[in-house]
């Protein structure tokens, strides 16, 4: 049988690791995007002018 603290402890620790899955996510999206668009600005395609 499981008890209530225990089960408290299981809810608890699945909400973190989702959270934290998802923080994860989200920074690896946002970061992967960020370089993305510094990267097109350093480099622009051929055809573009540059300074």
């Amino acid at each position: 049988m499981i008890t209530a603290l225990e089960w408290l402890g299981l809810w608890v620790g699945v909400s973190l690791a989702a959270g934290l899955l998802i923080a994860v996510a989200g920074y690896r999206r946002n970061t992967l995007r960020r370089r993305a668009e510094e990267s097109r600005r350093i480099d622009p395609p051929d055809g573009e002018p540059q300074d």
